[in-house]
C-alpha cells in the first residue's frame, strides 16, 4: 500500500526528485525503526524473565556462536576491553549460563562455553526473534521478498564503503560464519582480507 501510493504519485509526475529522495529516506528510517522494535530487548521479545542486560545477552550470543572461545576472543568480538570481557564472563558464569575453564592449548587463558541452561535461554530468545522476522517475510510473497533482498543488498553495498563501519555492524556469526556473506565480501574488496580474521577469533 505504501509503495502503491508512492508509485502513483511518481507516475502522475507529482513528486520532484528531492521529494522522492526524502520519501525514500523516510521509508529507510521507518524500516530501521520497525526492525529495531521487532528485535527489541530480546528477553522481552522472548517472553522470558531472564533478567539479562543488553551486554550480557550479546556476550551470551557471542559465546553460543563461538563455543570454546577465549576471553580475549569475547573482548575482540564485542569491542570491549579485556577486563570488561572478564567481568562479563564472570557474571554469566555466576548466573549459571556459562562455564569457564582453563584452555588446554594455553593454560594462561580461559575457554567459555554455554551450560545447558545457557543454551536453553539463548535458544528461547534467539528463536523468538528469528520466528518474528520470518513470519513477516513469509507474508510478503515471492516477488516482494526478492525485491526486498535486491534492495537491501543494493543499500548495504552503497552504505558499507568504510572498513570500520563494516566491523561495527558485523554479526559475528562464529562457527556458522558464511565466507560468502556480503559483509565479508565487502571487507575483502576493501582490505584484501576476510572479515572474520580481523577479530582473531579461532575458526575450526
Amino acid at each position: 500500500m505504501l509503495c502503491c501510493v508512492w508509485e502513483s504519485d511518481c507516475l502522475r509526475g507529482e513528486m520532484d526528485p528531492d521529494a522522492e529522495d526524502a520519501r525514500l529516506e523516510q521509508l529507510v528510517a521507518l524500516f530501521a525503526a520497525v526492525v529495531e522494535e521487532l528485535r527489541g530487548p530480546p528477553w522481552v521479545a522472548a517472553g522470558a524473565d531472564s533478567g539479562l542486560s543488553t551486554p550480557q545477552f550479546l556476550g551470551l550470543k557471542f559465546i553460543a556462536l563461538h563455543a570454546g572461545c577465549l576471553v580475549r576472543d569475547l573482548a575482540a568480538g564485542l569491542g570491549v576491553s579485556h577486563p570488561a570481557a572478564v567481568k562479563l564472563g564472570d557474571r554469566l558464569v555466576a548466573r549459571g549460563l556459562v562455564t569457564k575453564r582453563r584452555s588446554r592449548q594455553d593454560q594462561r587463558a580461559s575457554e567459555l562455553r554455554l551450560t545447558p541452561r545457557g543454551q536453553a535461554v539463548f535458544a528461547a530468545i534467539w528463536g523468538t526473534q528469528h520466528r518474528t522476522i520470518t513470519r513477516i517475510i513469509e507474508r510478503m510473497g515471492p516477488g516482494p521478498r526478492e525485491q526486498l533482498r535486491a534492495g537491501l543488498c543494493g543499500f548495504l553495498e552503497a552504505a558499507l564503503r568504510d572498513e570500520d563501519l563494516i566491523a561495527a555492524v558485523c554479526q559475528h556469526c562464529g562457527i556458522e560464519h558464511d565466507p560468502n556473506c556480503l559483509l565479508n565480501q565487502l571487507h575483502i574488496a576493501l582490505t584484501g582480507e576476510p572479515l572474520a580474521d580481523s577479530y582473531g577469533v579461532r575458526r575450526r
